[in-house]
């Protein structure tokens, strides 16, 4: 380790502000409209938008100056950049000494980095000059960074492709009976039971369900042609997920490819910073090779790239991680998923908000689609984990709150449902019990758990969810408010409302022995067990958002393949347009893009504590508490959003909704032309 790392623990993110970027948000939301049929930008054209260089010479040279003011400011005071390659256009790295930190910014910063690391860190505007604080949009700070400036040492990668083969076939499974999963959901059903768009033939989509939409007429392309026969698995996309302290294991992943007949290209694999040195937890590997594993299953065709880093390394993960997919011109994901999320007033507490959001314009405007998980603890905002007199199990926030980023205005947020009989089909909002296993460690404090889903405290609500604002002609003093059952007050939306849409969680509960309670039984997926020695394990237990999220996220990618085939731009910030098709639905039920979910509610069940006598504070027992949720209703709820896609009537709505787009523009054209002709001939 080098001296300058030896001394140097702590690291900083500092962010530029760019040039204009009031007008980057405005353009960003223009290209985010379902009627705006202008191509989103390529990463060339972007980085020249935000570099200063973009605004001409005096510019250019105005932010320039200032930009090196800043590091002067902060090199004077012991804060040095760290010389990396591959640095981002509006970000560069820092280091530094707890001295140095604390003489820069202040008393309050040297206190906070003496805080226990056990506690989040509280949001510090570290203060700059007046004249210098504008060219800087946020600093982020990592404490007792010594392993990560050690393993850079000045000439490393921040954002390093990872070259080599990650996961090695290790033992493989007991070859007796073939695949050990006991009836869980597999790929094939999820097609089937959401009809994912399989084709374009003849003008029509075809899909895993039977029969033709009820109503469809052949759908044509921009110059007015049937769409092009072609099948439809996400190629021509890259999905990009975020995998926190585990790299895909590629031999579990082949493995779950191959038990269903799926061929497909291996996942790329890019660390963010050093890749991690520790061994994951077993819930750590289990989500890497869940998203992996049905993400590629469900978009065969479509690459699959995973962001890797340690978070022990990262103050940031979700910018560090969004930053890294917009400055990745190798791989280039056109849409990005993440199941790993953090209570919002966390996270704004942390970190505030203009960093997120700026990065989330940015990926609007290469028209990158966003996805995330809304969580697996219904209306609250994540595990239970505070604890009283060495009792576990007290929730943090047991007033309804949301998740970050689902909660983000351009994320597209998705819940969880519960298939409770498959023949005939029945879903409901999702609230049961947990699946095995999950008994162990923090979740034993759990007994029920529920599709994510309220209202944020952070963002306000957008424009795409105007149903939620006050009906002016009819009911000009009320707002509508959302059920919680008989034993919770209703809830008006305060905020942006989450999830957007769902997708099936788990399905049908088991008793798997005597005795035991029931257990949710979900997805297929293939992990090792290291019970066994690393062996393959096949299991049926997989599920919860974070299988839900890359599944959408996979049907993103067929649905923008379809957009691609009939002359139309992606999706990129996909609610305006999934929120716009949802509220045009009409005609047959079946032709709808959405399933409605209108039973069942998202409550949670945990063991807390209560006081056992009220003459010693110190006594107390467990107890079973029920923590209300959101019931599932007629429309958009807390509960299940717009409901769980249609795949084939929503790849035509999106189809047909940017075709009449490109067709209002043209006509637009036309009768502009028209009126200056009109008006040379007056002349």
């Amino acid at each position: 380790m080098s001296a300058v790392s030896e001394i140097a623990d702590v690291f900083m993110t500092l962010y530029w502000t760019p040039d204009h970027a009031a007008e980057l948000s405005a353009r960003a939301d223009g290209l985010s409209s379902p009627d705006s049929i202008e191509p989103h930008l390529t990463r060339e054209a972007l980085f020249e938008l935000v570099a200063h260089t973009a605004h001409g010479a005096a510019a250019a040279d105005a932010t320039a100056q200032g930009r090196e003011a800043v590091k002067a400011w902060l090199i004077e005071r012991g804060i040095e950049p760290i010389p990396l390659q591959q640095t981002p256009v509006l970000a560069i790295f820092l280091r530094c000494s707890r001295a140095a930190f604390g003489a820069a910014f202040g008393d309050r910063a040297r206190r906070w980095l003496t805080k226990p690391h056990a506690r989040r860190p509280r949001l510090v505007d570290w203060p700059l000059p007046p004249h210098l604080a504008g060219y800087v949009q946020g600093i982020q700070v990592l404490r007792d960074a010594e392993k990560l400036l050690g393993l850079l040492d000045g000439s490393g990668f921040v954002m390093q492709n990872a070259a080599e083969a990650l996961g090695d076939d290790g033992p493989a499974a007991p070859d007796a009976d073939g695949p050990g999963w006991d009836n869980g959901l597999a790929p094939e059903d999820i097609a089937r039971i959401y009809d994912f768009p399989s084709a374009l033939r003849g003008g029509r989509v075809e899909g895993f369900a039977s029969g033709l939409i009820e109503g469809e007429d052949p759908i044509t392309d921009v110059e007015g042609r049937p769409l092009v026969d072609a099948p439809l698995d996400g190629r021509g996309e890259t999905i990009a997920l975020l995998l926190l302290d585990a790299a895909p294991d590629m031999a579990v992943c082949r493995a779950f490819w191959e038990a269903h007949g799926i061929e497909r290209s291996e996942p790329k694999v890019v660390h963010i910073g050093p890749a991690p040195t520790r061994a994951a937890s077993m819930m750590e590997a289990k989500e890497a090779a869940m998203g992996v594993q049905w993400a590629g299953a469900m978009a065969p065709g479509a690459e699959i790239v995973c962001y890797v880093m340690d978070r022990t390394l990262i103050a940031d993960k979700w910018s560090a991680w969004l930053m890294g997919i917009i400055h990745d011109a190798e791989y280039s994901p056109t849409i990005a998923v993440t199941a790993w999320l953090t209570p919002e007033r966390d996270y704004y507490a942390s970190y505030g908000s203009r960093i997120i959001t700026g990065l989330l314009d940015l990926c609007a405007l290469l028209g990158i689609s966003v996805v995330a998980a809304a969580g697996n603890w219904g209306c609250y905002d994540g595990v239970p984990r505070t604890s009283v007199i060495g009792v576990n199990g007290v929730p943090a926030a047991p007033w309804p709150s949301a998740v970050f980023p689902a909660c983000e205005e351009r994320v597209l947020a998705v819940g969880g449902t519960m298939i409770a009989e498959r023949d005939p089909l029945t879903e409901l909002a999702w609230s049961g019990p947990l699946p095995p296993g999950f008994e162990r460690g923090g979740l034993s404090r759990v007994s029920r758990m529920a599709g994510g889903g309220g209202f944020s405290t952070e963002v306000p609500i957008p424009d795409y969810q105007s149903f939620q604002l006050p009906n002016e002609s009819s009911w000009p003093n009320r707002r509508l408010a959302y059920f919680r059952g008989p034993h919770a007050p209703p809830v008006l939306p305060f905020g942006r409302g989450v999830p957007d849409v769902s997708l099936a969680a788990v399905t049908d509960s088991v008793q798997r022995s005597p005795g035991r309670p029931p257990t949710a039984r979900g997805y297929r997926a293939v992990i090792r067990d290291q019970n066994a020695g690393g062996a393959i394990k096949y299991v049926d237990f997989a599920g919860g958002t974070s299988v839900a999220a890359p599944i959408w996220a996979a049907l993103l990618a067929r649905l923008n393949q379809a957009r691609r085939a009939a002359g139309l731009r992606r999706l990129g910030c996909a609610n305006p347009m999934l929120y716009a098709v949802a509220d045009e639905a009409g005609g047959p039920r079946t032709g709808r893009p959405f399933r409605d979910i209108v039973a069942g509610r998202t409550d949670v069940t945990l063991r807390s504590v209560a006081q056992a006598d009220p003459f010693n504070p110190a006594a107390t027992v467990q107890v079973s508490v029920e923590l209300p949720g959101f019931q599932a209703a007629n429309g958009w709820d807390p509960a299940t959003g717009l409901g769980v896609p249609r795949g084939r009537s929503l790849c035509r709505a999106v189809v047909t909704r940017g075709r009449a787009a490109v067709a209002a523009a043209a006509e637009k054209e036309t009768e502009a032309a028209t009126g200056d002709g009109a008006a040379e001939a007056g002349a």
